[in-house]
């Protein structure tokens, strides 16, 4: 059965940047309400603030998908090359809009960041996930960045920690600090053996099927 059309994707990220968008335009008025900190901070840290607000709302939807595809999705682990995963080109459409949405903000408050290699991180991820979600190359390799994800969170709730005072040397620090540590090893450094291995075993049956 064949895939939707490519303007599906297009559809996706484009709704993708307008809630993210969203998210972000809305993040003050809520983080007023959460945390009195949020009103004292310099602007430049409210924008980071805001824009970490949407990070951590992407990241969960992003690992879930992603793990989801990488142990249930059968388009995703039939061929680690040559496949085409609705689940896995949707979750990459997501993303796709989410960095979108987070490119313009930095290029709107340019004065605030002032990182030329953070605007080129952007662009380099939106070269290369345009190439995923619209010709669908190498979707099981792509799906296993999208895992690293799992790790996003708890870096932003260690940003959160420390632009509000939280001591730490505190229980809430400390403990953050383990699962961001556990989160790291086992949504990226775990994957590194693996997507070698993976990747040179594939290439090696490509050419032995040549003799």
């Amino acid at each position: 059965m064949a895939g939707p059309n490519v303007l599906f994707y297009y559809y996706v990220s484009g709704l993708s940047f307008i809630i993210f968008l969203g998210i972000f335009l809305l993040s003050p008025l809520i983080s007023k309400v959460m945390s009195s900190k949020y009103k004292h901070l310099p602007v430049k840290d409210q924008i980071n603030w805001d824009t970490r607000i949407g990070s951590n709302i992407h990241a969960v939807v992003a690992a879930t998908i992603s793990l989801y595809a990488f142990f249930f999705d059968k388009a995703t682990l039939m061929d680690h090359f040559c496949t085409d995963s609705v689940v896995v080109r949707s979750g990459i459409s997501i993303t796709f809009g989410y960095i979108l949405a987070d490119f313009f903000i930095i290029l709107w408050y340019y004065r605030c960041f002032q990182d030329i290699f953070m605007i080129i991180h952007h662009i380099m991820a939106l070269l290369a996930y345009v190439f995923v979600m619209i010709y669908g190359c190498l979707l099981f390799f792509a799906n296993i960045r999208q895992i690293a994800e799992l790790s996003t969170p708890f870096v932003n709730q260690r940003w959160f920690y420390d632009i509000t005072g939280q001591a730490r040397s505190s229980k809430q620090f400390i403990r953050n600090g383990l699962l961001m540590i556990l989160a790291f090893f086992l949504g990226r450094i775990i994957f590194i053996p693996y997507f070698m291995c993976t990747g040179f075993t594939k290439c090696l049956k490509a050419e032995l099927s040549y003799y």
